[in-house]
């Protein structure tokens, strides 16, 4: 059974290397897009390295709470930087969890992300 993905979800994906190798990552899927070759997942880019709750660059969401880590399927805590995205088909990604967008706080962080990089 395929596994609708949506803007939100976090997944598991083969990302690309600036050497042209892919290594699995997690990453936030922050756009799905029809086009006439198919659907096309836009996907952040996830590390549990280098991680800083209070230290992390605008552009970058960090998961850290227990109750976002469980929703997201992370074990660690984890930063998103929101600058670097990379394009796959649905399915390359493997969903592992989700954002808990129902949560002002993940909402708010998530609206400051995009909004560093996009200038809203």
């Amino acid at each position: 059974m395929d596994t609708q993905i949506s803007a939100g979800d976090i997944v598991k994906v083969p990302f690309p290397t600036d050497d042209g190798r892919t290594l699995p990552h997690y990453g936030v899927v922050v756009l799905v897009e029809s086009t006439f070759g198919g659907e096309v997942v836009t996907v952040t880019y996830g590390s549990s390295k280098k991680v800083s709750i209070s230290g992390h660059l605008a552009h970058e969401m960090v998961l850290w709470e227990k109750d976002d880590l469980e929703a997201a399927g992370l074990s660690q805590p984890t930063r998103f930087d929101f600058k670097v995205t990379a394009r796959f088909r649905p399915e390359e990604c493997a969903q592992i969890g989700v954002l808990r967008l129902d949560d002002p706080v993940t909402m708010g962080k998530l609206r400051r992300a995009l909004g560093a990089v996009h200038g809203f």
